[in-house]
């Protein structure tokens, strides 16, 4: 390393003519070259720099709690742009804008993402008011405030108490819609939520979508107590049914007539010119032709 070459100056004042001592420095020249440049090939942390300033910086700039080979733990992490190979959150949101929305005044609606354990939250928050002034309070997330780091506002920190509190504006939150991994059947399925909810449970006036190993379900919720869905299933067989709520429609294929299955179990199917009806096994008791629009008596 640079810091451990024998390189001191040498020493001119000696005897010697003109021509060497030029020769000496020019030696000196080029051992300091070719360590300077060994020195920049090989930067490291540990061997370059100052182990206490450097911690501090990274204490102020980084707010890293851990270092560990190539992996930072941080609590704070800003950037107006990048980009970041590898990043492994337990949580992320896109709210970071609630603080620069109260500098500006603007206290429409905020809407954001909410990714966090085995789901994503897709959250419009509106402006509580109170004698139509809004509300405020300091960002915090659980128990940890956030301050200011200077007077130019720009960063915040939880480490520390600046004196300058980040306010922000205090939100209702709905969530309108939400996709999650859930356990149905001893298998892991993908769920779609869409809707607030109007009850307590927020599940009246929401439509799920999910899908399974064999098939999708689609249910809206009413919000008073109705219950609609549709449900796609196959049988292994090539056989590909559709289910609507209590009522089933059947399409077993491309070239066989739409079936629609009756609370009793009858069954009315869809030829060309006419509709079919059958007992619960499968017996014709009769059909109905089908009268086209306009036409017929």
């Amino acid at each position: 390393m640079l810091r451990d070459a024998e390189l001191s100056f040498p020493d001119l004042n000696g005897s010697g003519t003109t021509d060497e001592k030029l020769r000496m420095v020019q030696n000196y020249l080029f051992q300091l070259l070719e360590a300077l440049r060994y020195t920049l090939r090989n930067l490291n942390m540990r061997d370059n720099f100052n182990q206490t300033e450097l911690a501090s910086w990274v204490g102020e700039n980084i707010q890293a709690d851990t270092i560990i080979s190539n992996t930072v733990i941080t609590n704070e992490l800003y950037a107006d742009y990048g980009a970041i190979a590898d990043l492994a959150v337990d949580e992320l949101r896109t709210d970071y804008q609630r603080a620069r929305r109260y500098l500006d005044g603007d206290s429409s609606n905020l809407d954001y993402i909410h990714i966090h354990d085995e789901e994503i939250n897709f959250i419009t928050a509106v402006v509580m008011e109170a004698d139509g002034v809004p509300l405020t309070e300091q960002l915090h997330h659980g128990a940890r405030y956030f301050w200011w780091r200077d007077a130019d506002m720009e960063e915040m920190t939880s480490l520390k108490d600046t004196g300058m509190p980040v306010m922000v504006y205090r939100y209702t939150e709905y969530n309108k819609g939400k996709i999650s991994f859930v356990q149905e059947l001893g298998q892991t399925v993908i769920v779609l939520k869409l809707g607030t909810g109007t009850d307590a449970g927020g599940v009246r006036g929401t439509l799920r979508i999910s899908k399974g190993v064999n098939g999708a379900n689609i249910t809206y919720h009413a919000s008073g107590q109705g219950v609609a869905s549709l449900s796609l299933a196959e049988d292994g067989s090539g056989n590909s049914w559709a289910h609507l709520g209590a009522r089933s429609m059947g399409l077993t294929s491309l070239f066989e007539p739409p079936r629609i299955e009756i609370y009793d179990g009858t069954v009315w199917e869809l030829w060309p010119g006419e509709l079919r009806y059958y007992s619960a096994a499968h017996e014709l008791l009769g059909t109905v032709p089908m009268i086209p629009a306009g036409g017929g008596t």
